[in-house]
């Protein structure tokens, strides 16, 4: 059995949409939505781009 891998969400997209580019990630057939590892991972990247920056 292998150990636990700590890792964030981002992190576990980004090293899967290395590993398997072309591979389905998400279907969504109410919305019209079918994306590769790759399509979903920069989908992710521009949707962080768009969010508030936190203020200190």
């Amino acid at each position: 059995m292998s150990a636990f891998v700590h890792k964030t969400i981002g992190e576990l997209i980004k090293d899967t949409s290395t590993r398997y580019p072309k591979n389905i990630a998400l279907i969504s057939p109410e919305f019209g939505i079918r994306q590769t590892y790759r399509e979903f991972y920069q989908t992710c990247r521009d949707a962080n781009k768009l969010k508030p920056k936190r203020q200190r």
